[in-house]
């Protein structure tokens, strides 16, 4: 997939009206992401919070093959929302390891959002070597360009 293609699928996935109701529940919820993880499988705040990390497991496992990334980067709040969503990859994957054999849970490449922490990685590595600036940095993370997650 090229660049332009992973723009586009990208932005259907985070502006699709389910993920956005998503996204405001997690801003809502006291503690966030972290929160969350520990309600109850049958709950808006526990759904809510699998599309979210779904969708960025989507969005990671999309990037794979995407060599240059540098605008899908420019415009992705990739450090945003992996910062406002990994507290929660422990305990889902908890979670999840109890309602399954260990073989059935063997995930590869080390657990519960683990596509999306290495994409988070890529990420942070693009930002040294671009040499973004600390402002630039500072409002890529805090989500100044999230358009809502």
């Amino acid at each position: 997939m090229d660049e332009a293609a992973a723009l586009i699928a990208i932005h259907t996935l985070r502006t699709s009206p389910v993920y956005q109701q998503a996204e405001r529940i997690r801003r809502k919820t006291d503690g966030g992401a972290a929160t969350m993880a520990k309600a109850a499988d049958d709950t808006d705040e526990a759904a809510a919070l699998h599309l979210l990390v779904s969708t960025w497991e989507t969005i990671a496992t999309i990037l794979e093959g995407v060599e240059n990334k540098d605008r899908i980067f420019e415009v992705t709040p990739v450090c945003h929302m992996h910062r406002n969503l990994k507290d929660s990859f422990s305990e889902l994957g908890l979670k999840h390891a109890r309602l399954r054999s260990a073989d059935e849970f063997n995930v590869p490449n080390g657990g519960y959002g683990a596509k999306f922490s290495k994409l988070a990685n890529d990420y942070d590595n693009w930002l040294l070597e671009k040499q973004k600036s600390a402002q630039y940095i500072s409002g890529a993370c805090d989500g100044m360009y999230a358009c809502f997650g």
